[in-house]
């Protein structure tokens, strides 16, 4: 089965000027009737889905890579830094 597939560092607080490339793909593969995946590389929290909808990510499936490598979402320590913990222990900074 064919996918599109688009890794993506995006800055966390805010848009990093290539989203609109980005939907461009989606729309793509959407008209091609194929899955289009979104995996997110910087630290994402638990609402990251919400963000990147409203950003117009409304057709693609989003991954967030920090939640799939370490079974959690990132805690913002400040707008910098992001850390992921399990068991209230650090298991990861960015």
């Amino acid at each position: 089965m064919k996918q599109l597939i688009t890794v993506h560092s995006h800055n966390c607080n805010q848009r990093s000027g290539f989203e609109s490339s980005q939907q461009n793909r989606m729309c793509l593969a959407k008209l091609l009737n194929i899955p289009y995946i979104h995996i997110v590389t910087n630290p994402q929290d638990e609402n990251f889905e919400d963000k990147f909808k409203k950003m117009g990510f409304t057709d693609a499936t989003l991954v967030s890579l920090g939640r799939n490598l370490f079974g959690t979402d990132a805690i913002m320590e400040n707008p910098y830094l992001y850390y992921y913990e399990r068991g209230n222990k650090i298991i990861a900074k960015d």
